[in-house]
């Protein structure tokens, strides 16, 4: 077992040698995955009713152009992952420049597509120019179209660039925030070890905030649990700062809650191991996690290296 670590860097190194530069295959997927998603796009605007560049949402959200720029730029975030290839500022500001000039492109075979069909001779300019100022919203119900925008057209095309940039964005920023190993060049796994309770039961604490007469029993074992809770996560965070792995898991194992346990909680620390595939290495995250359903929210409360014993003692 001790070897697998050791043989699978060797792997990894000999494949980054081989791609010598993983950055550019970021790049060519995404111009992969760019060029499919243009040319489909193009293919239903100018066979059926329907642009799929052309859909907004209440006259103002460029949902088609987010949802086209999505799809065109996902070669960027999924060769990334693949790779190992970092996502940084200037990889995101190649894919700034690339997502613009693909719009621009996209017009360029718009306009050569419908050059045959023009009843006087038009530069491409004069094209966009005419096709923007005649950009008309459908009436409610379907019946007809209102009146041409005119130079507000110019509008309507800046959200359509802005949402086919930031379409093509997601991906790659998706993964600004994944760990990586800058060792092995590789972006880490994360898995949920437990949860530790923070904070009180929910329907307990709705029934403090009514402050009823009393009360004055709950509210103390309340805040008596509330002082406990804070006491093992900080001890927690205390023995994880020496690196002593053996106490931290027997933290885990006295307090652990499931998913599910912690959901019923105003408030709990998610305790998760991120390790790097490769060499195993990696820490320990420690979030405050607070609320339930969509109205939760995240705070970082610190995270700890260990090394890949540790980890795998961690998460045993």
């Amino acid at each position: 077992m001790q070897n697998e670590p050791i043989d699978d860097r060797m792997a990894m190194d000999e494949a980054a040698a081989a791609t010598k530069k993983p950055g550019v295959l970021v790049i060519v997927a995404g111009l992969v995955t760019s060029a499919a998603t243009m040319a489909l796009s193009a293919v239903i605007a100018w066979n059926t009713e329907f642009d799929p560049m052309g859909l907004y949402i209440m006259f103002i959200f460029p949902a088609g152009a987010l949802i086209v720029g999505l799809a065109a730029g996902s070669g960027y975030g999924l060769m990334s992952w693949k790779t190992g290839a970092k996502i940084g500022g200037g990889i995101l500001a190649v894919v700034v420049l690339l997502q613009i000039a693909t719009y621009w492109m996209s017009w360029s075979i718009d306009y050569r597509m419908a050059k045959p069909y023009f009843e006087q001779e038009m530069s491409f300019f004069e094209y966009y120019d005419t096709v923007t100022r005649g950009i008309a919203f459908e009436k409610e119900g379907g019946d007809g179209y209102g009146e041409p925008l005119g130079a507000w057209g110019y509008g309507i095309r800046a959200l359509e660039v802005l949402g086919f940039i930031g379409g093509g964005l997601i991906a790659p920023i998706l993964l600004w925030n994944v760990p990586y190993c800058e060792t092995c060049r590789l972006y880490m796994k994360r898995k949920t070890v437990t949860f530790l309770p923070l904070g009180v039961d929910v329907k307990a604490a709705k029934k403090l905030q009514k402050n009823k007469p009393g009360d004055e029993d709950m509210r103390a074992n309340a805040e008596q649990m509330l002082e406990g809770n804070a006491a093992v996560v900080n001890n927690l965070m205390r023995l994880a700062e020496t690196g002593d792995v053996d106490d931290v898991q027997g933290i885990l194992k006295a307090n652990g809650l499931s998913s599910k346990e912690a959901g019923k909680i105003t408030s709990r620390v998610q305790v998760d191991a991120v390790r790097c595939k490769c060499c195993r290495a990696g820490h320990m995250e420690l979030k405050e996690v607070t609320g339930q359903g969509d109205k939760t929210s995240t705070e970082k409360l610190g995270e700890y290296p260990m090394t890949a014993e540790q980890l795998q003692r961690l998460t045993a």
